[in-house]
């Protein structure tokens, strides 16, 4: 067992907690354990639960952790802001800094006339387009089934609730979520990072379904069997707000492209290299893997550091399946509302024991939050 990582029974559980031993004194993990505690009450969880470097209080499966069940029942409650998640767009042009700040100026008008350049899916054919999914763009694979996503259909959306969802499709979401241009370290390549969810009609999907959980559970958490309607139901739920929710990014990330050859008066090499989702459930053949705050660790992820800091682009390391093949998707608070850990003790963490190598570090320049106000980066934290 490496330096960081530790076990702690938890009612014939194991909680594997990637850390410094430090997080065990805190209020943070008081507050963690009473939640993982109710968990392991559910029959169906399986051993270990893991907890990740960023770590927060959350819902019932605290943000920076992932779990596994099986395939027996599904658990609305553990997931939080569900496909919230980050495109990660790379432009490569010698540009000067300048030129960044009037780009992202640029974005922001674009994004609040609601008017993106070339838009390939117009807001008309939103429901059609969200029914296909990300498979209606060439970058990504046509998922195996379309949902009907309308008022009548699976989801059971309001009417008005679609109009909305139609009006976010190129906005940003509340709370953390942003736009971000950084630069990769060592080199003239930019790293555009678009940080989005499933918006309002992600909220009231997952609230509904928590309700409707524990109607049918009768009991404290929320909870849905296999082979009922209502699970049917739910995943095909979920899958219409995974496809909402990386349809959005693309589309951002294409309105950053065609803005970007305005801007600086060429073309320019662009393209999507990764597309991470920091809450989700991986279906396999026998059991869920649920992810709240972290990724699936393949392929290029990104671990986010404090606003105005450094962040990491990663690759997993050999030894990521302690962790159920997961990273923490960024940093997180030592507690909620103070300050941030360090990137560099995070990534010190998933180097040592193996979990992830840092491929590249970037240097943040400028943002767009989700008030809209652009902030430049003078002094990297």
């Amino acid at each position: 067992m490496g330096r960081f990582m530790h076990e702690v029974d938890l009612n014939g559980l194991r909680v594997r907690v990637f850390s410094e031993r430090s997080v065990f004194n805190t209020t943070l993990w008081e507050n963690v354990w009473k939640k993982l505690s109710t968990l392991s009450t559910v029959k169906n969880v399986r051993d270990p639960i893991v907890c990740l470097p960023d770590l927060q209080e959350d819902v019932l499966l605290p943000s920076g952790c992932a779990m596994v069940t099986d395939s027996g029942l599904v658990i609305p409650e553990a997931l939080g802001d569900f496909e919230c998640g980050i495109t990660m767009l790379s432009i490569k042009s010698d540009v000067k800094e300048g030129e960044v700040l009037r780009l992202m100026s640029k974005i922001r008008s674009s994004i609040l006339r609601g008017k993106p350049i070339r838009m390939e899916v117009s807001v008309e054919n939103f429901e059609e387009a969200i029914s296909k999914g990300p498979g209606h763009f060439k970058e990504y694979p046509m998922t195996d089934e379309e949902f009907k996503y309308a008022e009548q259909g699976e989801l059971g959306v309001p009417r008005e609730l679609l109009n909305l969802a139609k009006f976010e499709l190129l906005r940003i979401d509340g709370g953390n979520h942003f736009l971000e241009i950084d630069r990769v370290e060592g080199s003239e390549e930019l790293l555009f990072l678009i940080h989005n969810g499933s918006g309002s009609i992600g909220s009231f999907v997952q609230t509904k379904w928590i309700y409707k959980g524990l109607r049918m559970a009768g009991g404290a958490i929320s909870m849905i069997k296999a082979g009922t309607t209502a699970f049917s139901s739910y995943f095909k739920a979920l899958q219409a707000l995974y496809n909402y929710a990386r349809m959005r990014r693309y589309l951002l990330a294409n309105m950053v492209i065609n803005v970007a050859e305005r801007v600086f008066h060429k073309g320019i090499e662009a393209k999507v290299i990764g597309d991470v989702s920091h809450c989700s459930i991986e279906l396999l053949k026998d059991e869920m893997v649920y992810r709240n705050g972290a990724i699936r660790a393949e392929g290029s992820s990104i671990i986010l550091g404090v606003p105005g800091g450094h962040s990491y682009l990663v690759r997993p390391d050999e030894e990521v399946c302690k962790a159920l093949n997961s990273l923490n998707h960024g940093v997180g608070r030592v507690r909620r509302g103070h300050k941030f850990r360090s990137v560099e003790k995070v990534m010190r963490i998933l180097k040592e024991e193996r979990l992830a190598r840092p491929v590249a570090r970037l240097i943040p320049i400028v943002s767009l939050n989700s008030n809209y106000r652009i902030r430049q980066f003078t002094q990297v934290i």
